[in-house]
């Protein structure tokens, strides 16, 4: 167990900037509540870009991805 908790964390920090990139992306999309399309949209353009099996975003635009 202690084995694949190293490995995640080494993964994580492998993908640290990447992440930090991403939430900078995100928190300069305007996205008030009832008014979240953009941020629904660019959520769901880097799920498809990062080849997850499947994503949705649904009519509250909640974004719901499957590996």
């Amino acid at each position: 167990m202690e084995e694949m908790r190293d490995r995640v964390v080494a993964a994580a920090k492998r993908q640290r900037n990447k992440c930090a990139e991403f939430v900078r992306e995100l928190i300069q999309i305007p996205s008030e509540s009832q008014s979240e399309e953009a941020i629904a949209l660019m959520v769901r353009q880097r799920m498809l870009d990062l080849n997850y099996d499947a994503v949705d975003v649904d009519r509250f635009w909640n974004v719901i991805w499957r590996i």
